[in-house]
């Protein structure tokens, strides 16, 4: 019976139930975050906080207060004159004076519809400058979009619910201000302005 103490010692360390010696667990893996589907881009934000953007923003504020001001000495001088004529009405013949009054009215209608043109004008430019941005920014939102895996950019405006992970903004910022630090040549906006937008308001169509 001694002889098999060995041999029953050895079974025992086979059998099922005796404690295993202990092991690593398995590392746990990093679980990669979900990519979205469909991408973001506030496009407002986009134009607004991009080099190219700012720059377009600056140059159009500027010369629409230079217009205001213009605007303002231009009334001032009209009622100057208007204030003139007024102490004339009881110089002159009242046929006389209706004639000048009538060349007034028609000089002042004149210089307004000049100022409303070079305001049309301004607002045309940036318009056409705007359009430019989005045309050159189309290869860089697809270098994102193809980076990303997802399959398409919405307009954010158009979106009822995304998660912030879908938002591309910030990032499309920093890719188009690494492409153009600021606005290229005025021949970009002239190119822009000619292909027009894909869904006339100046952006890319969602």
């Amino acid at each position: 019976m001694a002889g098999l103490r060995p041999a029953l010692l050895a079974l025992a360390l086979m059998l099922p139930g005796q404690a295993a010696p202990a092991q690593e667990p398995p590392a746990a893996t990093a679980r990669a975050a979900p990519i979205p589907m469909v991408l973001t881009l506030d496009q407002d934000r986009f134009f607004s906080d991009s080099a190219w953007g700012r720059a377009i923003i600056a140059r159009t504020e500027a010369e629409r207060q230079e217009l205001m001001a213009e605007n303002r000495r231009i009334e001032e001088a009209l009622q100057q004159e208007e204030q003139a004529l007024t102490d004339r009405r009881a110089l002159v013949p009242p046929a006389e004076f209706t004639r000048l009054a009538a060349d007034f009215d028609t000089r002042v209608e004149g210089i307004r519809a000049a100022q409303e043109a070079k305001t049309r004008v301004l607002l045309e430019q940036h318009d056409a400058e705007r359009q430019a941005f989005f045309t050159a920014a189309k290869p860089v939102l697809g270098t994102v979009l193809d980076e990303s895996g997802a399959s398409a950019i919405l307009v954010s405006g158009a979106v009822i619910m995304a998660t912030q992970a879908s938002d591309i903004t910030q990032t499309a910022i920093q890719r188009m201000d690494a492409a153009y630090p600021g606005p290229p040549p005025e021949e970009a906006a002239e190119d822009g302005a000619q292909d027009g937008g894909e869904n006339g308001s100046g952006d890319p169509a969602p």
